[in-house]
């Protein structure tokens, strides 16, 4: 049974404003089916006693040591602002303009 239609990975390349050849979407097809496939199988998967985490990071901690001492988050003016709106299809000021996408 088919997960993903190739009218599917179409929609997603048009939604992501890739230019896909046949070959390609035949590829991704298959590649996100198998992707997709994979993930059913984590659903059979018994988690019942397993605790929920907030990070990945946290399940080695007893096994190695961490160093958690993350950079502060510090918002810097960018000299690339303009040459990375310039990649945009549209801009408004100093932003990305999109669609609106939810309803």
């Amino acid at each position: 049974m088919k997960i993903v239609t190739k009218k599917e990975i179409q929609h997603i390349s048009f939604l992501s404003r890739l230019k896909l050849s046949e070959e390609e979407i035949v590829k991704y097809e298959q590649q996100l089916e198998n992707i997709l496939e994979y993930m059913s199988k984590l659903k059979e998967v018994n988690t019942e006693n397993v605790e929920p985490i907030s990070h990945a990071v946290l399940l080695l901690k007893d096994k190695i040591i961490l160093n958690t001492n993350y950079r502060e988050d510090v918002a810097v003016d960018s000299k690339l602002q303009k040459e990375i709106l310039s990649n945009a299809p549209e801009s408004l000021n100093t932003y990305f303009k999109v669609e609106k996408v939810i309803e």
